[in-house]
């Protein structure tokens, strides 16, 4: 590979540390959650998007994402319905 390529490949890895880094937060600290939702779904979204774009065959990893988004949006509905509940009890 060129060196370039390698680069850039360590640069994504490190984003997803991050972004896997910013999700451990959330799971612990509740304010955290939604932004860290919002970016998850970003991030997916935008490699399903590239992906429906370059027109390449199925592949796991696309599968894998579109269940994640899919969890995401559990996730969040989950979250939201939690913070109406506790808004209307107090």
């Amino acid at each position: 590979e060129k060196p370039e390529v390698a680069l850039l490949m360590q640069h994504r890895a490190m984003l997803f540390g991050i972004a896997g880094g910013v999700m451990m937060v959330a799971s612990f600290e509740r304010e955290m959650r939604v932004p860290a939702i919002v970016m998850a779904s970003l991030s997916i979204t935008g490699f399903l998007m590239l992906y429906l774009v370059t027109g390449i065959e199925s592949h796991p990893v696309m599968r894998l994402d579109a269940i994640a988004l899919l969890l995401l949006a559990v996730t969040a509905v989950g979250h939201f319905r939690q913070q109406q509940t506790e808004e209307l009890s107090s």
